[in-house]
């Protein structure tokens, strides 16, 4: 009898609930619960609950999170389903909250307005 149960029981530690696609581990989208997300933006947020004392602050969610967002002035339908997941499940402060929400908002008018 072999005892072959040493190390190979931490194969996937991050979240039981996700999938990270089809080949790769680190792939440019993560899959939770059915729904495709953009990696990088959780991977933010995850970042900073941990550098943060388990908040997200309105200046990172201002000069790191929302660049990230709307890189180029365009944001995917990906990256805005990825922004209200990450608002639902990460701690935000209040007005971290608030500026990503109006944000979302306004960019959403502008795009209502610029396809008229």
């Amino acid at each position: 009898a072999a005892s072959s149960s040493s190390s190979s029981s931490r194969s996937n530690n991050n979240a039981p609930t996700t999938t990270t696609g089809d080949r790769q581990q680190h792939s440019y989208y993560e899959t939770i619960d059915g729904v495709r997300y953009k990696r990088e933006i959780l991977e933010l947020c995850r970042n900073a609950m941990k550098e943060g004392n388990h908040r997200i602050s309105k200046t990172f969610a201002e000069t790191e999170l929302w660049p990230k967002i709307a890189d180029g002035d365009i944001i995917t339908d990906t990256e805005r389903k990825t922004l209200v997941f990450a608002i639902e499940h990460f701690h935000f402060t209040p007005p971290a909250k608030t500026l990503l929400t109006e944000k979302i908002k306004t960019w959403e008018n502008n795009r209502h307005h610029h396809n008229k």
